[in-house]
Order: structure tokens, then sequence, then C-alpha cells
């Protein structure tokens, strides 16, 4: 019999799933947006005409004949007004988007909350055997220092090839600044008094 996971997955949240899912529609539906807005600022770009210093010689003689300035139209008012309404559309989309992403932040803060206030108990648990292996080990470095001390008794200086003792990680009891010194001082704070 296959055991049931004890934690759920972020991915199985009901409200993650939500939020995810309209992002995903929010940033489809701006995707299409984006592309038929870029279509239609290619389309206008095309209808442009061709700068040019000189008056066109067809225009001045309709000028000439009908005594009337036509001036060509370039751009469809249809096209002005749907790109107008798209780039409304994409900024509302934009910050539909920054709220559900804001959204989805929040829902992950607050299934890990739960996942952290789950597992803190065990943690604690794993830091309490955790502390006790270094004090432990510095009861190792202690045994260390007391042979060490026996051995200059007999009035030559002691040298192991190696050492129990390491200045990176120093004592437990030093509190000058050793590293083992603020990580058990560190360790006693987060599982508190047992």
């Amino acid at each position: 019999m296959a055991s049931k996971p004890l934690l759920q997955k972020l991915a199985d949240n009901p409200a993650f799933i939500e939020v995810r899912q309209s992002l995903s529609e929010l940033n489809d539906a701006l995707f299409k947006i984006q592309t038929r807005k870029s279509e239609i600022e290619m389309i206008l770009a095309s209808k442009q005409p061709a700068p040019s210093n000189e008056p066109s010689v067809h225009d001045a003689m309709n000028y000439a004949a009908t005594g009337k300035l036509q001036v060509p139209t370039v751009f469809s008012g249809d096209l002005l007004d749907e790109l107008a309404t798209l780039r409304v559309h994409e900024r509302s989309l934009r910050q539909a988007i920054e709220r559900q992403t804001a959204r989805a932040q929040q829902v992950e803060g607050e299934h890990r909350a739960c996942v952290v206030k789950e597992l803190s108990p065990a943690h604690k648990a794993l830091m309490r055997r955790y502390l006790d292996a270094l004090i432990a080990l510095d009861a190792i470095v202690e045994e260390e220092a007391a042979m060490f001390r026996q051995v200059e008794a007999t009035g030559v200086e002691a040298r192991f090839n190696e050492t129990a003792y390491s200045r990176l990680m120093g004592r437990v009891n030093d509190n000058s600044g050793s590293h083992l010194f603020y990580r058990v001082r560190d360790i006693k704070a987060y599982i508190g008094p047992q």
C-alpha cells in the first residue's frame, strides 16, 4: 500500500492552480493583443507616403485643374481606433497580470508558511540532534586538548599528524568569535529550551 504524501505540493494547491490558470489566460490575451497591435502598426507604417521635399506633379496638376488641394488619407480611422483600444486593453492586462503575479506570490508564501509550520517540530528535533553532535564533537576536541597537555607534561611538544581541533570552527565556549560558538548559540535560540 502506497503511503499518502504528508504535505500538499504547491502545484496541487487549489488557490495556486486558480491563480496560475488566470495568469496563463491573461498572458495569452496579452500576446494576442500585442500581436494585433504590431500588425496594425505595420499596416499603418506601410501606408505612410514616402517623404519628399518636392510636391507631387500629379497633386499640383490636380490642384491647378480643380482649385482644391488634395491631401491623401493615409490612415484608416478604424485602424487607429482599434489601435487605441488595443493599447487600453494592453495596459489593463498588464495591471491584471501584476495583480495576479502578486496573488501567486502571496499564495506561495502562505503555502510555504503552512509547510514550514507542519515540519517545524520535526526540524527542531533534527536541529537538536545536530546541536548534540556539535557538542559531542567539541567534547572530543576537549579530550584531545587533555592529551596534548599530557604529552606536554612529559616535557615534549605534542605533534600528531592530524588534530580534531580546527581554528576555523573554534570551540563551543569560545565567545571571542568562533564559528562553533555562534552556531551553537543560534541553534539554541532556534530550538528553544528543552
